[in-house]
């Protein structure tokens, strides 16, 4: 018996221990062995040079000492990660990140007066939605025209200086690109139109028409935003060798105020001079005129 717990202490776990008493010698085989797998008494790291989580110093694991890929998503606790941890590819301020069904991917911001439309993809567009808009001053009138528009050739062909302006409120901003006006009886002539804030020092929108031949006439301009308030369309001709007749609203304003504005009134309409074909700068003076206000629609 006492032979073959020699052998044994001889043996233990395959580690040779010799000159030792018995006792010894198999306690120094168990520490030999476990020494051999790691931590004391973490007898299921069965790897050689095993290392356990307690034989970790406090923040001794680096970026340097991570394999790629070694940290899966279930080892980040929820919410843990900030904007500063995310990067998309090439980032700009205005970017907008969304789900594709697979994965977050990054939306580079849109240009000027871009919208974000929603889709599948999102994209950024052109603005638009707001409705057509047509504007002329639509006030009550008497006479013949009743409330109804009618057609007529404003001046006639022979002045290039004269602006019929007329008064028009927008009840909340729009954005526009396109003016188009409505030619009853084509002829041979291009038309300034232009607006104007309520103070007339500045001039937002200036175009020159195309030929107005029959039809809906349509001028492109740059996009540009209107405020909501009280603005200044005029109308006059740029060239005209033979006048068109336009869609207007009928009026006989200047009788109905007796060539004056009542006292603490304001001008709706009337009529401006500005440089042969051309829209000036500022609206100018505005002079009490029974003037026929031309129909223009604003659309995007």
């Amino acid at each position: 018996m006492r032979d073959t717990l020699r052998s044994a202490a001889l043996i233990f776990l395959g580690t040779v221990v010799l000159g030792l008493p018995c006792g010894l010698a198999i306690r120094a085989a168990i520490a030999q062995q476990e020494a051999s797998r790691g931590t004391a008494g973490d007898l299921e790291c069965a790897t050689a040079g095993c290392v356990s989580a307690a034989d970790i110093a406090t923040d001794a694991v680096g970026a340097a000492e991570l394999a790629n890929d070694a940290v899966d998503t279930a080892a980040i606790a929820a919410n843990a990660v900030d904007g500063t941890k995310i990067a998309l590819g090439v980032q700009a301020s205005g970017n907008v990140m969304y789900f594709d069904g697979t994965d977050w991917v990054r939306l580079a911001n849109g240009t000027a007066s871009q919208v974000l439309q929603t889709g599948t993809p999102p994209s950024w567009v052109a603005a638009g939605g707001s409705p057509a808009l047509t504007v002329a001053f639509n006030v009550p009138v008497f006479g013949n025209s009743g409330l109804f528009t009618e057609t007529g050739v404003p001046g006639g062909c022979a002045n290039l200086t004269d602006r019929w302006a007329t008064l028009f409120k927008l009840q909340g901003s729009i954005v526009t690109n396109t003016l188009s006006v409505n030619v009853a009886t084509g002829g041979t002539a291009e038309a300034k139109l232009c607006i104007y804030n309520e103070a007339g020092t500045t001039k937002e929108i200036d175009v020159t028409t195309p030929n107005l031949a029959l039809g809906t006439v349509s001028t492109a301009v740059a996009a540009i935003s209107l405020a909501a308030g009280n603005h200044w369309l005029v109308f006059g001709w740029n060239t005209c060798s033979a006048a068109p007749a336009l869609r207007r609203y009928g009026n006989i304003d200047a009788a109905l105020i007796s060539n004056a504005i009542p006292t603490g009134e304001s001008q709706v309409m009337g009529l401006a001079t500005h440089a042969s074909g051309v829209c000036n700068t500022t609206l100018g003076s505005v002079t009490t005129a029974s003037v026929f206000p031309v129909q223009v629609r604003l659309d995007n």
